[in-house]
């Protein structure tokens, strides 16, 4: 298996965060989709390490929802995106 090539990787656009951060719910909807992997990863991880939970039995879909859900609030308390 070879390494991520990260230099490869492309980040969503400032633009997009911004409408994001404004409400838009397609410029929310292609941030999620561009780290869901990721997001499930961590999620799967952080399950079986931390609470030691079977993630085999974890409704995956909801929990990401609630996590994705967290994760704009903590966002818009936390950042100014405001900027143009």
């Amino acid at each position: 298996m070879s390494k991520r090539r990260y230099e490869d990787y492309e980040n969503v656009s400032a633009d997009v965060i911004r409408k994001a951060y404004k409400g838009d719910n397609e410029a929310m909807s292609r941030i999620i989709a561009h780290y869901q992997n990721y997001g499930r990863k961590c999620f799967r991880t952080i399950a079986s390490t931390v609470f030691d939970l079977d993630v085999r039995y974890i409704p995956m879909d909801d929990l990401m929802q609630l996590v994705w859900i967290k994760f704009v609030g903590v966002i818009r308390d936390k950042f100014d995106v405001s900027r143009e």
